[in-house]
């Protein structure tokens, strides 16, 4: 017969990996892209069995029934919606290094670590970080609530993270971070930083993105 199932596998997700692009286009204002993204990845897991209890032996039959299942995951949970802005409160992309943003609010950097770093940056579209620090450097910190804590992840993807919305943290707390990659971003009409379910101007490197080849 069959064992029991393992453990599910982390909640996975399309990946930027997965992309081409290119650099130069032959497109118009028109097709510049607006793109409203959601809180949480969403994707798959799977876990499986085996037929070793006992395994079929002497011409015996196979186990009866199926030897994996899969669920959908993060379509319900309310996430966390990160973004980096600079010193004027404005988006910056990958290669600057900026405060992290949640919910319209800081992070602070306690259980912070290389994990929690490049998990955040992969659930903002980048393949890692590069640094992160924290400390109270900019004028900006002092008007913004610390809105997550507790940032603790076993590994580099976000679903292996846990945090808390509650804090005991200080402006000196809050975590700066610089991701590694193409630098995507989504800003408003005055050009202010917006994060997930919010519907905004898609950025590159300073410039917009084209339509041709959009896939929903």
């Amino acid at each position: 017969g069959y064992s029991d199932f393992g453990e599910w596998s982390e909640c996975s997700a399309l990946e930027w990996s997965s992309c081409s692009f290119s650099t130069t286009h032959n497109c118009a204002h028109s097709e510049d892209v607006f793109l409203q993204c959601d809180g949480c990845e969403g994707g798959t897991q799977t876990r499986t069995r085996t037929c070793t209890q006992p395994a079929p032996a002497h011409g015996g039959a196979d186990c009866v029934g199926e030897a994996s299942e899969s669920k959908t995951c993060n379509e319900d949970e309310t996430c966390p919606e990160f973004s980096l802005v600079d010193l004027n409160g404005n988006a910056v992309g990958a290669g600057v290094l900026g405060l992290l943003m949640n919910n319209g609010g800081k992070v602070c950097d306690d259980d912070f670590s290389t994990n929690s770093a490049d998990a955040i940056c992969r659930k903002m579209g980048y393949p890692g970080h590069l640094q992160w620090t924290s400390g109270d450097k900019w004028t900006i910190q002092s008007s913004l609530e610390i809105t997550l804590d507790d940032v603790l992840c076993s590994s580099g993807e976000w679903s292996s993270c846990s945090f808390s919305t509650t804090h005991n943290c200080g402006h000196s707390e809050d975590v700066f971070l610089q991701c590694d990659g193409i630098e995507f971003s989504l800003i408003n009409s005055i050009g202010k930083a917006v994060g997930a379910r919010t519907f905004g101007l898609l950025m590159n490197n300073g410039g917009t993105v084209c339509d041709d080849r959009r896939r929903i």
